[in-house]
């Protein structure tokens, strides 16, 4: 699990699905990235609950050679 951002308004939603359709990963090292998750989190009494709003397998795209 890695947080990378926090955006507190779903209004350009649409721009960051792009942004994560353009990201490029690269093997240059030992870590193996074979999914992106996006959630969304909705804080209540008893605790966050997630909701996943977008999953992108990179292990083909990408040519990682994941887990």
């Amino acid at each position: 699990h890695l947080t990378l951002a926090r955006i507190r308004s779903s209004k350009n939603i649409s721009n960051l699905i792009k942004l994560i359709d353009e990201v490029n990963f690269s093997a240059e090292n030992d870590t193996h990235i074979d999914k992106l998750v996006l959630f969304q989190s909705t804080l209540n009494p008893k605790g966050a609950l997630y909701k996943i709003i977008l999953g992108k397998n990179l292990r083909k795209a990408s040519g990682i050679k994941g887990l």
